[in-house]
């Protein structure tokens, strides 16, 4: 199964003009050491208190006690709602066993509060989110923990800071219509609509909105999507799209933090929007036709793909295509992905220009396998069909780029410089070599990848230019990391044969 990482919103962050600090040696070790001995304690102490509690016949109390020590619980179950006092109005027996939960598990979240800070520190903000994120699991009203994760609290909800504005506003959260106003939604439910300071049939405005200049605009916390599709479908997009952001400014919150903006983050728990803060762009549009008239001035080959993202207009545009929605969203996530990379600075230049431009793509097409089930977030399905090819070339066709020949490849030698089939091998090691420096062994490669990848993005020249190499980062020759891809893609989870989808890459 493959590993996933989920959890909360960050916030809208920039990339900084300095590397990520290099974690100290041997940090991570002792910061989780010391987390898995914290964690431990407090396993002892749930244990015993679910004993007392099924000695007093509390048998729902002692299993939902239990569930919170077990070692897989869902970091992302955070109440929506501050949680009650625990009072003289509860049963005694109630009261008690209450009571000393919540003093353990507030005990354990400020202990591990302190080790997130610590990570921090010692560069790794990574594990720090990861123990955040585990500190507001335990202290849902942890208020600082609470900021980071990008949430607020308005009256006793916590909220997102634009649902806090459209609650004030006076609007509700419709799961097909999004945010309306309260008194419209009764008559949006029998098929009205309110367009142009008048109530219409549904029919009569979606005839008003069939061109793009004249699209639903749906607004959420960092997106706008436009689309002369349907309000609806506009909706689920931005749904989607606000799942992708809160994942991927989690995951990879390396790349959007210098050193000192991260200390200062947690030393007072006020996320930063110190660069684009305007909220990315995306249309989609009803055909293929229309993607092709509206782009085709814009980009060479555009008849012959499903998304594009255009750094030059902020923007990243899509077609509906009934025939295949899975395919739809996961183009939208490989080119929202460079979106966001590349919005995360106010301005716009070129990437990977002269060698590295193998992990430009093979980040975007990993996070094709990007996927919602129920409310957890994953990414790195070792069964998507992209991973299938990475493993298929390497075991079938016998075919592999040694790292370092791979690695000194530019953006016009990846792309242009071989014929289709050589196109299509770079995006499948791209890919596979993503998902080993992620996934492999845990994650031990994880941190140095992204300081990598924060690199190419960096907003300053000179690093930007002169990136360290995966081998100079992670202190290990490109000939052993050769091989342990080699392993790695290897051992993977196969799946029948399918066609690669249709989009920007092949």
């Amino acid at each position: 199964m493959a590993t996933a990482w989920r959890g909360i919103i960050f916030g809208v962050l920039i990339l900084g003009g300095t590397l990520p600090a290099a974690p100290l040696p041997g940090a991570r070790n002792r910061i989780l050491s010391e987390r898995e001995m914290l964690h431990t304690r407090l396993v002892a102490q749930l244990e015993e208190l679910a004993a007392r509690c099924e000695q007093r016949g509390q048998t729902n109390a002692a299993s939902e006690i239990r569930r919170l020590a077990a070692p897989d619980v869902d970091l992302d179950d955070l109440p929506g709602s501050v949680r009650p006092a625990v009072t003289l109005a509860l049963p005694a027996d109630e009261r008690d066993w209450q009571a000393v939960l919540r003093k353990a598990q507030q005990e354990y979240a400020a202990e591990l509060f302190r080790l997130s800070q610590q990570a921090v520190r010692e560069g790794l903000p990574s594990l720090a989110f990861h123990l955040v994120r585990e500190t507001a699991f335990h202290d849902p009203d942890h208020a600082v923990a609470r900021r980071l994760l990008g949430y607020v609290r308005s009256g006793e909800e916590w909220t997102t800071p634009f649902a806090a504005l459209m609650q004030r506003q006076g609007h509700v959260w419709h799961e097909r219509f999004g945010w309306l106003p309260r008194s419209h939604v009764q008559r949006y439910e029998q098929g009205e609509r309110y367009y142009q300071g008048r109530w219409m049939s549904a029919e009569k405005e979606a005839a008003l909105r069939a061109t793009i200049a004249n699209g639903w605009v749906v607004e959420s916390d960092h997106f706008r999507v436009k689309t002369n599709v349907s309000l609806e479908r506009g909706v689920e997009l931005s749904q989607a799209l606000e799942d992708l952001h809160r994942f991927f400014t989690r995951n990879f919150a390396d790349l959007f933090n210098t050193p000192q903006q991260m200390q200062q983050l947690f030393d007072d728990g006020k996320p930063r929007t110190v660069g684009g803060s305007d909220k990315h762009e995306v249309w989609y549009l009803r055909s293929r036709e229309e993607f092709v008239r509206l782009l085709r001035n814009k980009q060479t080959g555009v008849e012959g793909i499903n998304g594009l993202y255009l750094p030059r207009d902020r923007r990243a545009y899509f077609f509906a295509n009934p025939e295949d929605p899975q395919g739809n969203l996961e183009t939208m996530y490989h080119e929202v992905t460079h979106q966001l990379l590349s919005e995360s600075s106010r301005t716009t230049f070129d990437i990977a220009t002269e060698r590295d431009f193998w992990v430009v793509e093979g980040l975007a097409c990993y996070l094709e396998s990007f996927d919602r089930s129920g409310d957890r977030l994953t990414v790195g399905d070792p069964t998507h069909i992209r991973l299938y090819w990475a493993r298929e070339r390497v075991v079938a066709e016998q075919w592999f780029l040694p790292l370092r020949e791979f690695a000194s490849l530019g953006m016009r030698e990846f792309q242009f410089g071989s014929d289709y089939p050589t196109l299509q091998k770079y995006y499948s090691q791209a890919t596979g070599l993503t998902h080993f420096f992620l996934h492999y062994q845990e994650g031990r490669y994880r941190d140095g990848f992204i300081q990598y990848v924060a690199q190419l993005y960096s907003p300053d020249k000179r690093v930007r230019l002169n990136p360290q190499s995966l081998e100079e980062i992670l202190g290990v020759s490109s000939e052993t990391l050769d091989a342990q891809y080699r392993e790695y893609i290897v051992a993977l989870p196969t799946q029948p044969a399918a066609a690669i989808p249709v989009g920007t890459g092949p």
